[in-house]
């Protein structure tokens, strides 16, 4: 059975749970929901490579105003949240097939 990359686990799964997720949820809901045999660390490094693709969205939740909205690439030190892109989605429907 070929192996499979981290990013052909990782974007379904957020494509599947629609929601702002930290590294770490991610990681716990990999945990939970698939079998994963990679670490919190590779999970992380994966997110932040899926980003940089355009696969992946930092977003804040602002909820005095109650809005998701996407975090300005020049904000790199803000924490923030990930969530699926329609590139992301394209490529986990690849993924499926």
């Amino acid at each position: 059975m070929p192996q499979v990359s981290r990013a052909e686990v990782i974007l379904p799964f957020l494509a599947e749970y629609d929601i702002p997720l930290r590294h770490k949820e991610i990681y716990g809901g990999l945990i939970t929901h698939r079998e994963i045999t990679f670490s919190y660390k590779q999970t992380r490094d994966t997110v932040t490579e899926l980003h940089e693709k355009g696969y992946l969205l930092r977003v804040e939740i602002d909820d005095e105003n109650g809005a998701v909205r996407p975090i300005p690439d020049d904000a790199s030190g803000r924490r923030g949240y990930y969530v699926i892109s329609e590139a992301g989605r394209k490529r986990a429907a690849k993924y499926a097939e």
